[in-house]
């Protein structure tokens, strides 16, 4: 494996490491701080699901600003809504936080297929 190929892998491995504090405790962060039920929990992934169709502007993005600048850029923004949702600030700040995150972890998915498709070292 090349350098290139190597600075994908830590990439992604650590930006999934990061997305799990969401992924695996969000629901139970909303529940515990902002005092939600089922449907305050199910309307956080909604919002997750719905930032998410924003990750298909992924190739467009990098085709004009470049990828280095979108994947630190949705890096960033990741990490704001994780912080977003985590510190429990109320419901709307929850909700854009959620939103945001679903944005970001589907835009930088987008981001690694496509550094993984310019770091190939198999012919296509």
């Amino acid at each position: 494996m090349t350098g290139p190929v190597l600075r994908l892998i830590s990439a992604s491995l650590l930006m999934g490491a990061a997305s799990t504090a969401l992924w695996s405790f969000g629901g139970q962060l909303v529940a515990n701080q902002l005092d939600w039920g089922t449907t305050g929990t199910g309307l956080l992934w909604t919002c997750i699901g719905v930032g998410g169709l924003v990750g298909a502007l992924a190739g467009t993005l990098v085709g004009k600003f470049v990828l280095d600048r979108v994947h630190w850029a949705f890096l960033g923004l990741m990490a704001a809504s994780i912080l977003s949702v985590g510190l429990g600030l109320g419901p709307v700040p929850t909700l854009v936080g959620g939103t945001v995150f679903g944005a970001a972890y589907v835009m930088l998915t987008g981001v690694y297929l496509i550094w993984g498709w310019h770091s190939s070292e198999i012919p296509t």
